[in-house]
């Protein structure tokens, strides 16, 4: 068995045949492509689908919370989640732990992300660090002691300054360390990271929150009340895998015989290939049944005097082979003639 990708599935319909509009229908072994990614901004459950031994898992984890401020001042950016990388062999039709670190409020670190059986973990994100009330300096980034081949630091939050709160540093991209907010403005994050939020900038008022995945809260800036540090954003997790061999694919569609064709059968050939595999065929042959039918008119006489009633026989035929049904046969009469009555059926003399 060998993994397929770029697999195509071709199945065009033969003459005689409409396709029925919106009637198609996927069903999936696994999912609506050859590559599938699952992502989860909330914890759960990953259960492995039938013959998928082999994933690739992405963690960032949660970013910190900014500092609030009860005195006069401002209060430090929050620091940005870390992010881990690992492909890992899975155990087919096993359920996975799935933990997303949650944004840190106010003050408090960003949790952890992870993916685990059991007691084994197989990818951790550390989650960033959140900026304690009244405190000036920023929180550091999460750190690269999670688990994973492939990690990188979350971006530092941003020392308060002036009349400024910090801002928040980003979280980890997917192959780049967060980046460190410098000013009240949060840190723009690298491709797949979450953007730290600003800080208060010039007036009394709370720090902005980060952007998932991960990215820290900015400080908040204080002249009068107590002003709120800008809340972390949630971490992410991510789980990508391929079709493997065994999984399956089935595809629904309707059509109606818009053409029954003279020989009465109808005949389909579907085809599929991929990227390693040639193209192969199957069939299936429809015996479109179909109804001969048609109609005799006769009269009793053929030169009627005035007055005289006469009689139209009609006789409608059916040469099969199959059962006619919703016949209706129509005979208006001319406008010399007064209909009377009729035998069999409904007759309407208007229409």
């Amino acid at each position: 068995n060998v993994a397929q990708a770029g697999i195509n599935l071709q199945d065009l319909l033969p003459a005689g045949l409409t396709y029925v509009s919106n009637s198609v229908n996927v069903t999936l072994g696994v999912a609506p492509a050859q590559l599938v990614t699952t992502t989860y901004t909330g914890s759960g459950t990953f259960t492995v689908p039938t013959n998928v031994t082999l994933a690739t898992v992405q963690a960032w984890g949660g970013g910190g919370g900014g500092a609030t401020r009860s005195t006069t001042g401002g209060g430090g950016g929050g620091g940005g989640g870390a992010y881990s990388r690992e492909m890992l062999n899975l155990q087919s039709g096993s359920n996975y732990t799935v933990t997303v670190g949650a944004g840190g409020a106010a003050g408090n670190n960003g949790g952890d992300s992870w993916l685990s059986l059991g007691s084994v973990t197989g990818v951790l994100a550390r989650g960033g660090s959140g900026v304690a009330q009244n405190t000036a300096t920023g929180g550091a980034g999460g750190a690269t002691n999670g688990i994973g081949r492939v990690q990188y630091v979350g971006g530092n939050g941003a020392d308060a300054g002036g009349t400024n709160g910090g801002g928040g540093g980003s979280s980890a991209g997917t192959n780049a360390a967060g980046n460190n907010a410098t000013s009240a403005t949060g840190a723009t994050a690298p491709a797949g990271g979450g953007n730290g939020g600003n800080g208060r900038s010039g007036t009394s008022g709370a720090g902005t929150a980060g952007t998932a995945p991960g990215g820290g809260g900015g400080g908040a800036y204080r002249t009068s009340g107590t002003q709120t540090g800008g809340a972390g954003a949630a971490g992410r997790v991510t789980i990508t895998y391929t079709l493997a061999p065994g999984a399956s694919l089935t595809i629904t569609f309707q059509a109606v015989v818009s053409t029954p064709p003279p020989a009465g059968a109808l005949t389909n050939r579907a085809s599929v290939y991929s990227s390693t595999q040639p193209a192969i065929s199957a069939s299936v042959t429809n015996c479109v049944v179909s109804a001969d039918v048609g109609v005799q008119k006769l009269v009793t006489t053929n030169q009627p005097f005035s007055a005289q009633i006469i009689e139209y026989i009609l006789v409608a035929t059916n040469s099969g082979p199959s059962t006619a049904t919703g016949i209706k046969i129509t005979d208006l009469l001319p406008s010399q003639v007064q209909y009377n009555s009729h035998s069999n059926g409904t007759y309407n003399n208007v229409s």
